[in-house]
């Protein structure tokens, strides 16, 4: 049975570089050709493209930042069952039996 990660630990990035040649002529006439032949089926044209290219970078970096949140808050909560363990004893740690199912689920929920 695989436990949920608490912390996300950074892979190796594979560096694959394949040098190209870069015609700009050729990749104008490209672009338009592209371009004309979308206007002629109907569909979305360049301007469109580009926003939706950048309002996906935004998407990704919203996403890493709730992770971030919620990662610091499960932390911060396991220091203060930890403190509060200290001064009251195991009523904390029951409590924090308690609440633990809570944050799995909440995991499970997000990656359904």
């Amino acid at each position: 049975m695989k436990l949920l990660p608490i912390f996300k630990v950074a892979k190796n990035k594979k560096f694959n570089f394949t040098p190209r040649y870069y015609d700009p002529i050729k990749e104008e006439i490209k672009e338009r050709t592209e371009a004309i032949r979308r206007q002629l089926e109907g569909g979305i044209d360049t301007e469109t493209f580009r926003s939706n290219k950048s309002g996906a970078f935004s998407q990704r970096s919203r996403r890493h930042s709730s992770a971030n949140v919620l990662q610091f808050s499960f932390i911060i909560v396991f220091v203060t069952v930890v403190i509060a363990y200290l001064y009251f004893g195991p009523v904390a740690l029951y409590s924090f039996l308690i609440l633990l199912p809570l944050y799995v689920l909440i995991k499970l929920r997000k990656n359904i």
